[in-house]
């Protein structure tokens, strides 16, 4: 069985009800067994507060097929008024998704195809794409490009000169950086975040990976599939190593959006799907036990009680605890339990590995010894001069070890 709840989310549920969520995390799937949805009716049948059911799936992204599930399994359960309040928002979340679709293939055509850089997309129009069946819609919040380092900067001026803007990593404000500025910001940040014409937000990443180092994306780039998007043709993970990379995101993020339930639903009961593929990759990078307890956790949707019968049984219990109370909370709770759950060794306990373990000790070490854009942006110093923010970063390191241990002195 899963873990109980610590007391002051256990009190949030007990007022709100825990099978609330579960209905929506059975929702949020495409691909329902016979006894998964009468599981998901009865538990509909017990939903006291529509408005939070309602804004529960409209704020973890899981809207449109939760309604269209409704539509076909409730039998006149959901409130006809409910039902109206989901199609007014499905219709907003239609026109996101088109607006993010013509996006993705603008900027690929604009800024991608003229340079012929190495690139993968995750997750957005993409996915979409590839698995969802004909009808349904997808949020799309942005979409998420992996691009070749040697390219980064190139990308990023590109962009800027197409009317792309970038948003700044310590402002969170739209900025209009210099060519040295620009330079700065593809050397110090793994990831960039651009602002198009069309007002979609699209992430440009130099590394899928870029806390734990668990994937490679150098190795990723020599085996691509592609996926034709409008009239272009774009690089996407073959469908084994996507599951295994949703899958170990989603777990990072405690399966807080319904719309990652949506994607890995749709992925694993996609034809191109190859669960010993998928297994056998997992298991190479050190996610083995993650990748066997995802599954797991996906069966036991709706029937919590049989997490013993299953492998790895009592990790799927306790991810399906964890994405409860990330339903359960707000955005600030997702965040303060996330911390928790690594600090507490999340990411060893459930690879299972000690693979895992080094490769994320060392990436995260590593990390924190490159210096980092905010002492540009402090201090801008011409290319020549800036291997002097690496000691000025090891002194800042310092200046807070000793003050930390004066504090605890006092």
């Amino acid at each position: 069985m899963a873990p109980p709840p610590p007391p002051e989310i256990g009190q949030a549920m007990k007022k709100t009800s825990e099978k609330l969520y579960q209905s929506l995390q059975l929702l949020s799937r495409s691909h329902l067994d016979a006894q998964q949805g009468n599981i998901t009716l009865q538990l509909l049948r017990e939903v006291e507060d529509w408005d939070l059911f309602l804004s529960t799936a409209t704020r973890k992204f899981g809207l449109p097929l939760i309604y269209r599930n409704c539509r076909r399994l409730s039998n006149g359960v959901v409130p006809e008024e409910v039902l109206q309040q989901m199609r007014q928002g499905i219709r907003i979340a239609s026109m996101n998704m088109l607006a993010a679709n013509s996006a993705n293939i603008l900027f690929h055509k604009k800024c991608i195809e003229p340079l012929a850089a190495r690139h993968f997309y995750i997750k957005g129009p993409s996915l979409w794409a590839r698995y969802y069946d004909k009808g349904v819609v997808r949020n799309c919040r942005d979409i998420d490009i992996v691009v070749e380092k040697k390219k980064f900067f190139e990308i990023l001026n590109l962009a800027q000169e197409n009317g792309y803007q970038i948003v700044g990593e310590s402002t969170q404000k739209l900025i209009s950086p210099n060519e040295q500025y620009l330079r700065a910001i593809s050397r110090y940040q793994d990831v960039v975040t651009l602002f198009s014409p069309e007002g979609i937000i699209i992430e440009v990443h130099k590394r899928i990976d870029k806390s734990m180092g668990v994937f490679s994306s150098q190795k990723l780039y020599n085996d691509l599939d592609q996926v034709e998007l409008g009239s272009r043709k774009i690089n996407v993970l073959p469908t084994s190593k996507l599951a295994v990379y949703i899958c170990y995101h989603s777990t990072q993020h405690l399966w807080s959006h319904l719309s990652w339930i949506t994607d890995f639903d749709a992925i694993i009961n996609d034809a191109t799907f190859k669960r010993t593929e998928a297994q056998e990759y997992a298991n190479k990078l050190g996610l083995g036990r993650l990748f066997t307890a995802t599954i797991s956790f996906f069966e036991l949707m709706g029937r919590f009680d049989q997490s013993s019968g299953l492998p790895e049984g009592a990790l799927a219990g306790s991810m399906y605890m964890k994405s409860i109370m990330s339903l359960a909370g707000d955005l600030e709770n997702e965040h303060k339990m996330t911390r928790e759950e690594w600090r507490r060794g999340i990411g060893e306990r459930y690879a299972g590995s000690l693979k895992f373990a080094a490769q994320s000790s060392t990436s995260t070490f590593l990390l924190s010894l490159r210096p980092k854009i905010w002492q540009y942006e402090k201090q801008p110093l011409p290319d020549y001069l800036q291997w002097v923010y690496f000691p000025l970063l090891m002194a800042e390191y310092l200046r807070q070890f000793v003050r930390k241990r004066l504090l605890r002195k006092l």
